[in-house]
């Protein structure tokens, strides 16, 4: 049996949980320990337990004690790159310290060939089904025409404010900063904000009894991604809403159709007035809605779980393994 060390990230409270069972469920044996120990505390923990490779889902943080202990101990390092593109000019410099890096973004992947590192492979992010999944609530809270969640930017807000405008629509939103962004609209039942972060028992609920959910992933600041590279692949708020078996327009990106072959599948939008032709149009059409949430939902759960994406990494892995043993 495999025997791999997780990194525990603590910026994934629900995350560290769900993928050290999903390791152990694919017959991987897993040890655990956190990049914010002390580098001689990893070591300890590498020597001792002299795992096949450790495994980190990398950001931005302090990594250079785990770096400098997992050269120490000589245990391979595989990476995924969970930030990307929008941390790559961090993570390029970075690069050097892994065996084997997995990004869920293609564009990121290739510029990390184009820096040398061949072993770099696409994962795209998966959803957690006992996490995201349909639940229905009577509460009025949680029910509306359209539902955003995220932390409010000018792009989710200036779409908000378009459909608040131009329709009658019941609107939700949901995360830091809502309460700000919408101080200047004129105050109405109509339009609800919860200023603040909810875990995911809680925005499952959103998603699950919204009509529809916008998919508008957030602006993020260029210093690290100061080439401006455009995200090419769906965020994991989108495996997350289609896990819910909820209806979402998304913001539109290649890796969407590459992924979902079907247009029956998932709507995407470029401009405000495009969002605002399909919610009108599909607002109206409740069992063109129910379809496509249900064609989504079975897209995800047969082929977009965390699961499949960390069954895919060892599968990789163990091949690499196979050929090139002196690799790993």
């Amino acid at each position: 049996m495999m025997k791999i060390a997780y990194i525990k990230n603590e910026n994934l409270p629900y995350d560290n949980h769900e993928i050290i069972q999903t390791f152990k469920e694919n017959g991987v044996a897993v040890v655990s320990t956190t990049q914010q120990n002390s580098e001689d505390n990893i070591i300890e923990c590498l020597n001792q337990e002299r795992p096949a490779f450790a495994f980190c889902v990398f950001q931005k943080g302090k990594w250079d004690g785990f770096f400098s202990a997992v050269k120490q101990a000589c245990v391979p390092v595989v990476a995924w790159t969970t930030d990307d593109p929008y941390s790559l000019d961090y993570t390029k410099r970075r690069i050097h310290h892994f065996d084997y890096l997995f990004s869920p973004d293609k564009y990121a992947a290739t510029v990390y060939r184009k820096l040398g590192h061949q072993r770099t492979y696409v994962l795209p992010y998966g959803t957690l089904p006992n996490l995201f999944y349909h639940d229905p609530s009577k509460k009025r809270i949680y029910e509306s025409d359209v539902c955003l969640i995220g932390d409010a930017d000018d792009k989710r807000a200036s779409y908000v404010e378009y459909l608040y405008r131009q329709t009658d629509w019941t609107i939700r939103v949901v995360g830091r900063g809502w309460k700000e962004a919408i101080m200047n609209f004129k105050p109405s039942t109509r339009l609800l904000a919860v200023n603040y972060w909810v875990p995911p028992s809680i925005a499952r609920l959103f998603y699950s009894n919204s009509k529809i959910v916008l998919n508008i992933p957030p602006v993020y600041k260029t210093l690290d991604n100061a080439t401006g590279f455009p995200a090419h692949g769906p965020s994991s708020d989108f495996y997350q809403i289609a896990g819910c078996k909820a209806f979402q327009i998304a913001e539109k990106r290649k890796g969407i159709s590459e992924l979902f072959h079907s247009p029956k599948t998932i709507v995407q939008m470029n401009s405000k007035e495009e969002c605002l032709a399909f919610a009108s149009h599909y607002l109206r059409n409740e069992e063109d809605r129910t379809l496509m949430a249900e064609a989504a939902f079975n897209e995800v759960t047969s082929r977009h779980l965390l699961s499949h994406r960390l069954q895919s990494l060892i599968e990789t892995i163990q091949e690499q393994f196979v050929t090139n043993p002196e690799r790993i």
